[in-house]
């Protein structure tokens, strides 16, 4: 596994990260305690220790399966990305949370957006205490507009929250869709160490932009949805239709379909250099030096060994980079969510 710095701190993060969400909520299936303990221990095995996971994961059962993952002094050994929740059901540039988040989000939507300092600072207690622990590495504000940036209170909070030791570094997690590029460089500019967006070889903005700005001003960039909800690792159902329990039902269809219908122009730089199609896209995100980590969202012990050794496969050089870039330009880069 490699290894790159976590900016705002000396601490080293695995290339390859893992993100609860996709154990401790029921948006890619059910897992027990049990079953979701097996894969982080697994992960960790094969040298992750960067694990993302948020009090909306499962309303804080993430936290708490990596506390019960990783007791005791094994917990000192893990970089943990923590998230200050705000409301996600929100549409991008919406003022306001939907009065409604619809059934993929119940368990996420927290009791509204925690806009006072009191409320911020129950929040972190409460994450530090599932945790078991006295800090996390990273905390990131999940979903905030610009509006809520602009306020004051948040940037406060988080720059209280590093003097106190509580917190390491701070950052901003963009999503679910992907845009959020105004609340990006904002954050970056008024002193967030890493921003963390959906960002794959399909949907390159505002990955691309975010990383530049990140790059010039030594932050970084933690990349999620790297597989474009399955386009890139070959579990796109057909026609592009997941079932309606499944996160990626968010996504549009005939979006999944057409960019599915695609990938064929990747395949010289696939199996004739020794890589799987998976692996190429996340291999592709770590040629880019202002992404810190890159998020799969791990379901199973077989792809928990292939990914988390992608850093033993031939990288991927600027010059094919931008080979892959103009092969791939056909493909919109905006993807919208209902």
């Amino acid at each position: 596994m490699e290894y790159r710095r976590l900016p705002g701190t000396e601490m080293e993060v695995s290339t390859v990260g893992f993100g609860l969400w996709s154990v401790a909520t029921p948006w890619w299936g059910r897992f027990t305690d049990a079953q979701a303990i097996r894969l982080l221990r697994r992960a960790r095995d094969r040298g992750v220790n960067l694990f993302d996971t948020a009090p909306g994961y499962g309303q804080g059962r993430g936290d708490r399966l990596l506390a019960e993952a990783f007791p005791g002094s094994e917990r000192s050994e893990l970089v943990v990305s923590a998230k200050l929740a705000l409301h996600p059901s929100r549409p991008r540039g919406s003022p306001e949370p939907s009065s409604s988040p619809g059934p993929l989000l119940e368990d996420f939507a927290l009791a509204g957006p925690p806009y006072d300092q009191g409320a911020i600072e129950r929040q972190v207690e409460a994450t530090l205490t599932r945790l078991g622990g006295s800090e996390v590495a990273a905390l990131e504000i999940h979903n905030p507009t610009l509006r809520e940036l602009g306020d004051g209170t948040l940037l406060g909070a988080m720059e209280g929250l590093v003097r106190s030791g509580r917190v390491r570094s701070w950052g901003v997690a963009l999503g679910p869709s992907i845009g959020w590029l105004d609340e990006g460089l904002w954050a970056l500019d008024h002193g967030a160490d890493h921003v963390m967006t959906v960002y794959n070889l399909l949907e390159r903005e505002p990955g691309d932009t975010l990383a530049r700005w990140a790059g010039a001003r030594g932050k970084g960039i933690f990349a999620r949805v790297p597989h474009a909800s399955g386009v890139l690792d070959g579990s796109l159902p057909a026609r592009g239709h997941y079932p309606a329990e499944d996160h990626r039902a968010l996504r549009d269809p005939a979006w999944l379909q057409r960019a599915g219908e695609t990938v064929g122009a990747l395949r010289p730089h696939t199996e004739a250099r020794g890589r799987t199609l998976g692996e190429l896209a996340i291999a592709a995100l770590l040629a880019e030096p202002a992404v810190i980590s890159v998020f799969p969202t791990f379901l199973t012990e077989e792809e928990v060994d292939r990914y988390g050794q992608v850093d033993r496969l031939p990288p991927v050089t600027p010059e094919e980079s931008q080979t892959i870039r103009g092969r791939l330009q056909a493909i919109p880069s905006e993807v919208t969510t209902p």
